[in-house]
C-alpha cells in the first residue's frame, strides 16, 4: 500500500513539475509575429481592449503595432482615443497612418480639433487618413471642423485634396459645396475632380447644375453616372431633360441610373417617354427598371408592352416586377396574370404574387394571401404575412399569431417588429416565452426581441416584461444581442440600467487556426466563382480582413455556396449572393466581425452584407461602380481580377454553381 501511495506522490509530482515546465516554457519563450499577430487579431475578434491588446502597441515590430492599432479602432472601445493618439507619434508613417484611420472609429468628436492641428504638419500619407479620419468624427452641425476641412482643399497633394472632399461628404458639410464647385474649376488632377464631383453628387447641390451638364459627356461611364446622381437629386426641368437624354447612354448602367432618376421626379409626362423605352428595350436588367419607374410613377403606359415581354422572355425578375406593376397601375384587373403566375412559379415568383397583391391593396386578396401564408416556403410565408397585415386589419391578431408559431425565424421577427411598430402590450406574455427559449432560436431573432422593446420601455413607467427581455439580451452568449440590449436601455433611467457584458467569451475561429493561416496564406489566396453567368476570379484579402477571408474560405470549402441564387442585383451599385433563404435575411447562422479597412470600394470590390455592426455572415455583395460611401461602413475582403464582364450580366436568379478556393502558398 505504501509503495502505491510513493508511486502516486512520484507520479503528481512528475506532472506538476511538466505543468510548471510548459508554463516557464510558453511565458518565456518569444513570441514569433504570426503568433502576435494571431492573438491580436483573436483578441480584436473578442472585442478586448485590455492589457493584453495594448503590449503590443510597444512591440519592436512595426508590422504589429500597426494591426494592432486597425484592432482597437475595430473594437470601437469608448476610451480608445487617447491611446490610439498617442501612436500618432510612431517612428513609423505606417504606423502612424493606421492609427489615424483608427481614431475615425473612436466616435470621440472632441478629437477632431487634435486631429486637424496634427494634420497641418504631418507628412501627407498620415494627413490623408487623418483628415479622413475627422470626416468620420465631424457632423454638420460642427460648421468650424468643416471650414477647416476646407482649408485642405488647397493642399499640394492631390491625395489630401481627395481625403477632405470624401471627409466634408462624410461630415455632411453642404456649406463647402460653393468650394468644392471652386475647386472644380481649377482641379487638373482627374480623381480629385471625381471625389468632388461625387459630393456635389450626393449632395444635390442645384448650383452644380452646370457641372452635371458638362460631364454627362464624359468619357467615363463612371463620371456620367455621378452626374446623372446629381441631376437626380435637384429636380429641376434642365434636370429633367438631361436625365431624358442620358437614357440613350451607350453605359447600361448609365442608363440605369437614368431611368431611377426619372422615376423620382413624379412627372407623369415621363410615363410616356418611359414606355416609349421599354418597347423598344431588349436587356434583361434595363428592362426591369423600366417596369419598377413606371410603378413608381403609377403610368400605365407601359403595361401593354410588360405583359408581352413577360410572356416572350420568360424571366422570373421582368415577371415579378410586370405583376408589381400590374397590380399597381390597373388593381384587381392583374388578378388573372398573377394568379396564372402563382399556380406555376416557383418559391421566388410565389413570393413575388404575394407581393403583388399587396399592391392591389384590397381586402378581396386576403384568401389568395392567406394560401400563401401556409406555403411551404418561408420566402413566401414572409412576404405573405408582410401583406396580409397591410390589408386586412380584421385578422391581424389571427395572422400574428400564425407567425409567432412559424417554424421560421425570419417570419417570427417580421411578427415581432410588426409587435413594437403597434406597441401591442398584450403579446408580451409570448414575447418573453420566446426570449426564455434563449439559444433554441435564432440569434437574429433574439436581437429583434431587444429591440422590439424600445417602445414598450420608453415611457414613465416601463413594461416589467418588456425590461427582462432586455436583461436577458444583456447576458446573451451572443455579442451583437448583448450590444443590441445595452443601446436599448440607454433610454432607460438610470436606476433600471444593469451592466452589459461586451466581452466575446466564444469566437468563431479560434487563436491556433488563425496562426496557422497566417503561416500558409503569406501571400493573398484567390477565389473563383463559378456562376451560371460565368467564371468570377478574385484576390482574397486576408492581409486586411483576415476573419472574414477564413470564414468565406471555409463556407466555399464545404459547399454553402452551391446552388445560392444572386437574390439582389441593383444596376450601377452591386450585385449580391451568398443567401440561402433566396430573401436577404439568411446566414450561415452565426454572425462574424466587421474588419474595416482604408480598402477603398471600387468596380468589383467584394465586401460583406450586414444589418448593422458586426452582424455579417455568408452574404456578400460586388460593386458595380465605386461606391466611396460604403468606406469604413462595410468590410472589404476582395477584389475581382477577372470576369467582371459576367458580374455585369448577372441579373436576379442567376446562380452560384460553386466557389473554388486557390490556397496556393506561392
Amino acid at each position: 500500500m505504501n509503495k502505491r501511495i510513493r508511486y502516486i506522490q512520484r507520479l503528481a509530482a512528475i506532472t506538476i513539475l511538466v505543468i510548471i515546465g510548459y508554463y516557464l516554457y510558453d511565458v518565456l519563450t518569444p513570441m514569433t509575429t504570426n503568433e502576435k499577430l494571431a492573438q491580436i487579431i483573436h483578441l480584436e475578434d473578442r472585442r478586448e481592449f485590455s492589457s493584453r491588446l495594448k503590449k503590443f502597441l510597444q512591440d519592436e515590430n512595426s508590422k504589429v503595432r500597426m494591426k494592432t492599432v486597425l484592432a482597437i479602432g475595430n473594437i470601437g472601445a469608448e476610451n480608445a482615443g487617447d491611446t490610439l493618439f498617442d501612436m500618432l507619434s510612431d517612428t513609423s508613417w505606417q504606423v502612424s497612418a493606421s492609427a489615424a484611420f483608427a481614431l475615425g472609429f473612436t466616435g470621440d468628436k472632441q478629437l477632431t480639433w487634435r486631429l486637424l492641428d496634427m494634420a497641418q504638419d504631418a507628412p501627407v500619407p498620415v494627413c490623408v487618413k487623418l483628415v479622413e479620419a475627422v470626416g468620420r468624427l465631424a457632423d454638420s452641425s460642427m460648421t468650424d471642423v468643416v471650414a477647416d476641412l476646407v482649408e485642405f482643399l488647397q493642399h499640394p497633394s492631390p491625395d489630401v485634396r481627395i481625403a477632405a472632399c470624401m471627409a466634408i461628404f462624410r461630415s455632411n458639410g453642404k456649406m463647402a459645396s460653393a468650394d468644392i464647385i471652386q475647386l472644380l474649376q481649377d482641379e487638373p488632377d482627374e480623381e480629385v475632380r471625381q471625389a468632388g464631383l461625387y459630393v456635389l453628387a450626393q449632395f444635390g447641390i442645384r448650383s452644380a447644375t452646370g457641372i452635371f451638364v458638362d460631364n454627362l459627356s464624359d468619357p467615363d461611364p463612371y463620371v456620367r453616372s455621378l452626374a446623372v446622381r446629381g441631376l437626380g437629386k435637384i429636380k429641376t426641368s434642365e434636370a429633367k431633360r438631361y436625365l431624358t437624354i442620358a437614357l440613350n447612354d451607350a453605359n447600361k448602367k448609365v442608363v440605369a441610373l437614368a431611368i431611377r432618376a426619372l422615376s423620382s421626379f413624379q412627372d407623369k409626362t415621363l410615363g410616356a417617354v418611359l414606355a416609349k423605352k421599354l418597347k423598344n428595350e431588349s436587356d434583361e436588367k434595363l428592362i426591369v427598371e423600366l417596369l419598377k419607374a413606371l410603378s413608381r410613377l403609377k403610368n400605365p403606359a407601359g403595361l401593354k408592352t410588360a405583359y408581352e415581354l413577360a410572356q416572350r422572355m420568360g424571366a422570373e425578375d421582368i415577371t415579378a416586377a410586370t405583376m408589381s406593376y400590374a397590380a399597381t397601375v390597373s388593381g384587381d384587373r392583374a388578378f388573372n396574370f398573377i394568379d396564372s403566375v402563382m399556380r406555376v412559379g416557383d418559391a421566388y415568383l410565389r413570393a413575388s404574387c404575394a407581393w403583388a397583391y399587396g399592391n392591389i391593396g384590397r381586402e378581396i386578396v386576403a384568401t389568395r394571401l392567406a394560401v400563401l401564408l401556409n406555403d411551404e416556403d418561408p420566402l413566401v410565408r414572409a412576404a405573405a404575412f408582410q401583406n396580409l397585415i397591410k390589408i386586412d386589419s380584421t385578422r391581424i391578431d389571427f395572422y400574428l399569431d400564425q407567425a409567432l408559431n412559424d417554424p421560421d425565424f425570419v417570419v417570427v421577427s417580421l411578427a415581432v417588429d410588426n409587435i413594437a411598430t403597434d406597441t401591442l402590450v398584450s403579446y408580451l406574455t409570448t414575447l418573453h416565452t420566446i426570449m426564455s427559449m434563449g439559444t433554441d432560436i435564432d440569434s437574429d431573432l433574439r436581437r429583434s426581441l431587444v429591440e422590439a422593446m424600445r417602445p414598450f420601455i420608453d415611457k414613465p413607467s416601463p413594461d416589467s416584461l418588456a425590461l427582462e427581455i432586455v436583461y436577458m439580451g444583456l447576458k446573451d452568449p451572443e455579442y451583437v444581442v448583448r450590444v443590441t440590449a445595452g443601446n436599448v436601455q440607454k433610454i432607460l433611467p438610470d436606476n433600471l440600467k444593469r451592466p452589459v457584458l461586451l466581452l466575446v467569451e466564444n469566437t468563431h475561429i479560434h487563436e491556433k487556426k488563425i496562426e496557422q493561416a497566417l503561416k500558409k496564406y503569406q501571400k493573398n489566396p484567390y477565389a473563383t466563382i463559378v456562376t451560371s453567368k460565368g467564371d468570377i476570379e478574385m484576390e482574397l484579402y486576408f492581409d486586411k480582413a483576415p476573419l472574414t477571408v477564413l470564414n468565406f474560405i471555409m463556407l466555399a470549402s464545404e459547399g454553402f455556396y452551391d446552388g445560392l441564387r444572386f437574390h439582389r442585383v441593383v444596376p450601377g451599385f452591386v450585385v449580391q449572393g451568398g443567401d440561402p433563404r433566396g430573401d436577404g435575411y439568411g446566414g450561415p447562422g452565426y454572425y462574424i466581425r466587421d474588419e474595416y479597412s482604408d480598402e477603398p470600394f471600387l468596380r468589383g470590390t467584394v465586401g460583406i452584407a450586414t444589418s448593422g455592426k458586426d452582424t455579417g455572415g455568408s452574404q456578400f455583395f460586388i460593386t458595380l461602380f465605386p461606391q466611396p460611401h460604403l468606406e469604413g461602413r462595410y468590410t472589404a475582403f476582395g477584389q475581382v481580377l477577372s470576369g467582371m464582364d459576367n458580374v455585369e450580366k448577372l441579373v436576379v436568379g442567376d446562380t452560384i454553381k460553386t466557389i473554388i478556393i486557390q490556397e496556393s502558398e506561392s
